[in-house]
């Protein structure tokens, strides 16, 4: 169970969006009633965390299709980025807490993407002080081969089932397993693009790309991923894996 005050921070530590989801109300509007807002939401998240069920209106997502190219001409030329409602997102970070405290000490230690205190610039520093430590243990004709792997659709591929069972054998507390599966199961989106928007499109798995959870469920899902590649060797940001070969 939580308590309100720490809703009451949750939800003042929400950013303020430019755009408001139907469902929202404005961010400025939000902080203006944000103590008379946490009560009612401190019970829906309490009920949540009891009955392990997660509210049906807080698991749709408005996806926006980035590009990746200039001109996309094919579904793989542009990324889904999803957005949810503020309720949502103040639940996700609740339930962040439970996920952080339980499995985070064994997720994959070279795993730099979504954890606290780390991000690309300890990736990059960690990965340039690895190749020159095994250059500079070597004689001079030797060089360091470095292979970037990037997974297709991580996001979009996740599988519900398997990620359950991951979060199972990793630890994590047998509500907020209850609760994270019903997360991932029976979502639905809506695509806006250019000012236009497609009818409600039920989703029959994956992990919402952007949200706070939904790249746990990745982190969880594909953890051992590239445990054939020795520790030292391997170096991962989310979906991206860089691996190190010394050759004479």
């Amino acid at each position: 169970q939580v308590e309100e005050f720490e809703v009451h921070k949750k939800l003042m530590g929400l950013s303020n969006t430019k755009s408001t989801l139907p469902m929202d109300i404005p961010a400025r509007l939000r902080k203006e009633v944000s103590v008379e807002l946490c009560k009612p939401l401190t019970n829906i998240i309490n009920s949540c965390l009891a009955e392990g069920v997660y509210p049906a209106l807080w698991k749709r997502e408005w996806v926006s299709p980035i590009p990746k190219v200039k001109e996309p001409e094919v579904l793989k030329d542009v990324r889904k980025v999803a957005s949810t409602s503020d309720y949502n997102k103040v639940l996700e970070s609740v339930i962040k807490d439970f996920i952080t405290e339980d499995i985070s000490h064994k997720l994959d230690p070279q795993q730099f993407g979504g954890k606290k205190g780390h991000g690309t610039e300890h990736m990059i520093v960690a990965l340039m002080d690895r190749i020159l430590k095994l250059l500079d243990n070597n004689n001079t004709r030797s060089a360091v081969l470095k292979a970037g792997v990037d997974w297709s659709s991580a996001f979009e591929r996740g599988d519900p089932t398997k990620t359950t069972t991951r979060f199972i054998a990793m630890g994590l507390r047998p509500s907020i397993v209850k609760l994270m599966s019903s997360y991932m199961t029976s979502r639905h989106m809506t695509v806006k693009f250019n000012g236009q928007e497609s009818s409600l499109i039920k989703l029959c798995g994956g992990f919402p790309a952007g949200s706070v959870i939904g790249q746990d469920c990745y982190l969880v899902a594909s953890n051992d991923a590239a445990d054939h590649v020795s520790t030292d060797d391997r170096f991962r940001y989310i979906d991206d894996l860089e691996i190190l070969e010394l050759v004479m």
